[in-house]
């Protein structure tokens, strides 16, 4: 039996391989775009000892990356050069031209390669950055400008001669207590309660208002402008309250630590006049679901993860209504049979599996229309295990965020325009439930809305609908699909 392990792969000569796609956002921190390393071995034994050190390896790189691309390293060297320009000795220029005071030690050991190296080595210590690590020639370039700085910054204090424009900024930027700082001082303070999804969602607040300005400086057009910032860019009336609920916590903490304590700049701020017009989705026409089904990300989804889900998560939210996070979600466990109708159950799951679901209305059970058997659905979840999709988390810890991003672009190759989204494909769903005419307690059913009746809510009226005629209902309806050409693409796919 074929090894499902994540990012397992073989090469032409049948040699295994570690091959993981590094998240857009840390490419710039490691340049790469993959993380790959030979497993030594065409076992597929031997091959499964070796994964856990290469997964282990994987995973410390990318936690070294993240920890560097939200700053962890940087506010350490910001600190050595504020160490450096806080030192005011009383003696001058003079002194050292006349040979009566040494010159500071930073500035005599800066051609000394052991000193520099015995610096670095500290900075990384305590930015918790390892040699061994794959951020580690970013980390060390970047130390070893910020031990230049922090000479030439001590140089000019100990001189009495005015520091140059970009010395100041350097200087005034080591003194600053920056957003990204009372962020994770108040996240440290929360975690238990937040968790990482709430933790990741807190530094992406800080990301976007700019983690590195400075808290003392903010004043209440700062937090205005980004409140309009930030909804002008689409997002979301909510996203924005969330964001400013996070910063204004931030501050609140911040300012107690303060005398006298500071005005909170993301106080009282209004939002009802600032929402965005409210884009309203299309659902996908014949002509639009033919052209995406013909893209080039459907001639070879076998050779990737991320291929086999931009193949089969569209094909699944067309022809049964799911919702993306849903069906990214699903594990091979949640394919089931009932009376000899296969379906998909949806649920939030329990424990270390626990997952997302909108609402209780949610949680359903789809029966699989005969289209998606025809093109061979069910032989590709026979043939996985744990997750059907193996995709990794975005930063925010969300199992669809990356896909997300990967389908817009898809989907853009087709039509930009905004009120297509993957959410079309479910919206054309229900509207080709609708026009066949199906009931809508049997519409409910299969799309997870809740109609608020006492019937639904007290009784749940709809797990009695029998999955028989549920199958009836939703093999109903017609999809403008090849259904030969994608069920000999579906039949690559394991």
């Amino acid at each position: 039996m074929p090894l499902t392990m994540p990012y397992l792969t073989k090469n032409r000569f049948g040699v295994y391989h570690y091959r993981r796609p590094v998240p857009p956002a840390l490419q710039p921190v490691l340049g790469r775009r993959e993380l790959k390393c030979t497993l030594g071995t065409t076992g597929s034994r031997e091959a499964k000892a070796a994964w856990p050190r290469a997964h282990a390896w994987a995973e410390k790189v990318l936690a070294d990356a993240r920890r560097l691309a939200a700053g962890g390293g940087a506010a350490i060297m910001r600190q050595a050069v504020a160490d450096a320009a806080q030192a005011r000795p009383a003696f001058s220029l003079a002194d050292h031209q006349a040979g009566t005071a040494p010159l500071p030690a930073d500035i005599v050991q800066m051609g000394n390669p052991g000193w520099r190296a015995a610096q670095i080595e500290r900075m990384a210590q305590a930015a918790g950055i390892s040699p061994d690590s794959g951020v580690w020639e970013a980390f060390e370039a970047e130390a070893h400008a910020t031990l230049d700085r922090a000479a030439w910054a001590e140089a000019y204090a100990v001189s009495g001669l005015a520091q140059p424009a970009e010395i100041a900024r350097i200087v005034e930027a080591a003194k600053a207590v920056t957003i990204g700082t009372i962020a994770e001082a108040w996240i440290d303070r929360r975690a238990a309660r937040i968790g990482k999804k709430g933790a990741a969602e807190a530094r992406r607040a800080a990301k976007l208002f700019g983690a590195d300005r400075d808290a003392r400086r903010l004043e209440k057009r700062d937090a205005v402008l980004f409140r309009d910032q930030v909804v002008g860019q689409g997002r979301s009336l909510g996203s924005a309250k969330k964001y400013i609920g996070f910063l204004r916590g931030f501050f609140a903490d911040f300012a107690e630590t303060q005398s006298p304590e500071p005005p909170n700049p993301f106080a009282g701020l209004k939002f009802v006049e600032i929402a965005a017009a409210e884009v309203i989705r299309k659902a996908f026409t014949d002509e639009q679901i033919e052209a995406f089904f013909e893209l080039p990300i459907f001639q070879a989804p076998e050779r990737s993860e991320q291929g086999r889900a931009m193949f089969w998560v569209p094909l699944i939210a067309l022809t049964t209504g799911a919702r993306q996070n849903e069906i990214i979600q699903l594990e091979a466990g949640d394919i089931g049979n009932t009376d000899g109708v296969g379906f998909l159950d949806i649920n939030p799951g329990a424990g270390p599996n626990r997952k997302r679901v909108k609402n209780r209305g949610s949680i359903r059970r789809v029966p699989i229309p005969a289209i998606l058997v025809d093109i061979g659905f069910l032989r590709f979840a026979g043939s996985r295990q744990g997750r059907l999709f193996d995709i990794e988390a975005d930063v925010h810890q969300n199992t669809a965020g990356l896909f997300s991003k990967w389908i817009a672009r898809e989907i853009d190759r087709v039509d930009r325009d905004p009120a297509l989204t993957f959410h079309s494909f479910r919206h054309g769903f229900i509207q080709r439930a609708t026009a066949a005419g199906l009931r809508p307690d049997y519409l409910k059913a299969l799309v997870g809305h809740r109609d608020g009746s006492v019937t639904e809510q007290s009784y749940n009226a709809r797990a009695g609908l029998p999955m028989q005629v549920l199958k009836a209902e939703i093999d109903r309806l017609n999809f403008p699909l090849d259904v030969k050409a994608l069920k000999k693409t579906a039949s690559r796919l394991r």
